[in-house]
C-alpha cells in the first residue's frame, strides 16, 4: 500500500466510530469494545509467548483468517493452529505486546489498526531486540461474550533509514 494510501485509511479508520444504523458509537459502546480487544491482546501475548498455538486459534472466529507476512492464508481454526505451530517451531517469542492505534466500531464488528512489538529469537539465535510492526484486524463480538478476530494480516515495519 502507498504511503498516502496507507494515510488515508488511517485518518479514516481513526476518524469512524458507528452503530449499524451509521449514527456514531456510544462512548461507553467504543471503550467496552476497546476493553474486551486489549483484553484479547493479552491473551495473545500469553499464548505466543508460551508458545500455544491452540490458544492462539482459539482467539479467532470459527471461519477466521491470516494473510499471512508470505502472502498465504489460513482459514478456520484447524488451519490457523497449523500456521501458529509450524512458525512456533523456529521462532520464539519472548517479549512485547499489541496496541490499538485506531478502532472502528460497527455494531458487533471492530476494525482495528493495531501497532505491535516483538522480542523474539529465530531459528535459537540471540534475542533480535524489540521489532515494531502494524496490524490490520477485524473483529466480531460475540453474543455470548469475547471479541474474536474474524482476520488479521500484520506486516514488520521497515527498519528506519539511516
Amino acid at each position: 500500500m502507498r504511503p498516502i494510501a496507507a494515510a488515508s485509511l488511517l485518518a479514516f479508520l481513526t476518524g469512524c466510530a458507528h452503530s449499524p444504523a451509521g449514527a456514531p458509537a456510544s462512548a461507553d459502546a467504543v471503550a467496552a469494545a476497546r476493553a474486551g480487544i486489549t483484553a484479547q491482546h493479552e491473551a495473545w501475548r500469553e499464548a505466543i509467548i508460551g508458545g500455544d498455538s491452540p490458544r492462539l486459534a482459539n482467539l479467532f472466529t470459527e471461519d477466521g483468517m491470516v494473510l499471512g507476512l508470505d502472502g498465504s492464508v489460513a482459514k478456520g481454526r484447524p488451519e490457523l493452529q497449523k500456521l501458529f505451530a509450524d512458525f512456533l517451531k523456529t521462532t520464539k517469542y519472548l517479549s512485547g505486546g499489541i496496541t490499538i492505534e485506531a478502532l472502528d466500531l460497527q455494531g458487533e464488528l471492530a476494525i482495528e489498526i493495531a501497532a505491535f512489538g516483538w522480542d523474539r529469537s529465530l531459528n535459537g539465535g540471540a534475542p533480535t531486540g524489540v521489532q515494531k510492526g502494524h496490524a490490520l484486524a477485524v473483529w466480531q463480538h460475540l453474543a455470548d461474550g469475547p471479541w474474536l478476530l474474524r482476520a488479521w494480516s500484520a506486516k514488520y515495519d521497515p527498519p528506519p533509514r539511516q
